[in-house]
């Protein structure tokens, strides 16, 4: 879905419910997906090249080896993360203080509360 207006012809997406990243290491993704969001691995579609996490509604597919050329027969493992342009924002009704516990505090992630107009049960993790 997208929104426009007459004096603004860029589009901007309203929800992503699938996003894929490259991540060279399943461990520290495992940490921070899983451990500190909260998101449940997909056992089904997990295996030595991706890492697949739902977080409610939202699913990460998270590639540890990728193919440069479509027509190469072998994968090559991830080696630099990939960056997200922008922001991607997960909706909780889980007290923020409780998933900044789980966050290590040896890595750099970032919690913003909503405004004051926002209702206790809609919270944002940025």
């Amino acid at each position: 879905t997208t929104l426009t207006s007459s004096n603004d012809k860029q589009t901007r997406p309203l929800l992503l419910e699938h996003i894929n990243l490259n991540i060279p290491d399943v461990t520290l993704g495992r940490e921070f997906y899983i451990n500190a969001l909260g998101g449940v691995e997909n056992p089904v579609t997990t295996n030595e090249k991706q890492l697949h996490v739902n977080v409610g509604t939202s699913q990460f597919h998270l590639l540890l080896k990728t193919k440069t050329h479509a027509d190469d027969k072998q994968s090559n493992a991830v080696t630099v993360p990939q960056h997200w342009p922008g922001y991607i924002e997960l909706w909780t009704t889980e007290d923020l203080e409780n998933i900044r516990s789980r966050l290590p505090s040896n890595r750099c992630y970032y919690l913003n509360n909503c405004s004051s107009s926002t209702s206790q049960h809609d919270k944002k993790l940025i």
